[in-house]
């Protein structure tokens, strides 16, 4: 949702504030591989993702977690990718038969297509946005949030020393290291959300963020009836276009929230 950091290329720190958890990992020199990473518990309700309330309830709590986990992991850098709750941004798939070559007058489109979308004000946000070529035009991803929420989460990793050069939502942050040239679903559970996605043709075909009543305790089994493509129909999760036949996908990622809390895994495994 913002990228302002100093290096030139994506830093290798990264941290997501979760409601029930910070977690944080250094990827190797190379960027191909995770060298350490660490978790740190947040007590209930020092997080509460939303729209339009204010996430961070217990500001210094949330401040001691990310300082701790973030120190664990160590790095000679101070910029880090900031990874927020989904639960905190909107991200809206939207179809343009052509956008304006300039940047700003761009944004000023998507923002006004936001707005039948949204129970705030655009005014009062900050957007982000990522163009793709698509069939009948232009595809756009478009992820947005208060203002007032986004900077409450940068405050907290500035005042722990570090520079949220980078910010997006956690599915999003996910969904790089998924496979999108083929048919692909995406599943991510946490504590308070189910997050779904398909992938294929390097093209984001869906992006929904659902409450999840039964946290990360929800079983496999019923994820599968959940996520299956009868279900999908039905709730009106993939668009029509893909309707029929009926989708297979070429694979299905499932990532929860795991790691136990105050744990670091380092040269492969998970250490307390």
């Amino acid at each position: 949702m913002s990228r302002s950091f100093n290096s030139g290329s994506r830093p290798k720190l990264a941290c997501e504030i979760a409601a029930d958890r910070v977690l944080a990992g250094r990827l190797s020199e190379n960027g191909h591989r995770v060298e350490v990473c660490a978790t740190e518990e947040l007590a209930s309700g020092s997080v509460v993702p939303d729209l339009l309330e204010a996430n961070l309830r217990q500001k210094e709590a949330v401040y001691q977690a990310v300082r701790e986990a973030l120190e664990s992991v160590g790095g000679r850098s101070r910029d880090v990718v900031a990874v927020l709750p989904d639960a905190a941004v909107r991200v809206v798939l939207l179809d343009f038969d052509t956008l304006p070559d300039n940047r700003d007058e761009a944004e000023s489109v998507v923002r006004f297509r936001l707005k039948k979308s949204l129970p705030f004000d655009t005014d009062k946000a900050k957007v982000s946005y990522h163009a793709q070529p698509s069939r009948t035009g232009v595809r756009v991803i478009a992820a947005v949030a208060l203002s007032s929420v986004v900077e409450d989460y940068e405050a907290v990793f500035r005042e722990a020393g570090y520079n949220p050069g980078v910010v997006m939502p956690s599915m999003l942050a996910a969904l790089g290291a998924a496979d999108a040239g083929r048919p692909t679903l995406v599943i991510k559970v946490d504590a308070r959300t189910t997050s779904i996605a398909i992938l294929d043709q390097q093209q984001l075909l869906l992006f929904r963020t659902l409450e999840n009543t039964r946290g990360t305790n929800i079983t496999g089994e019923q994820l599968a009836r959940f996520s299956s493509p009868g279900c999908l129909k039905r709730a009106a999760l993939l668009p029509p276009s893909r309707r029929k036949p009926e989708p297979r996908f070429g694979s299905w990622w499932v990532l929860r929230s795991w790691a136990p809390a105050r744990t670091q895994f380092q040269n492969g495994e998970w250490q307390e």
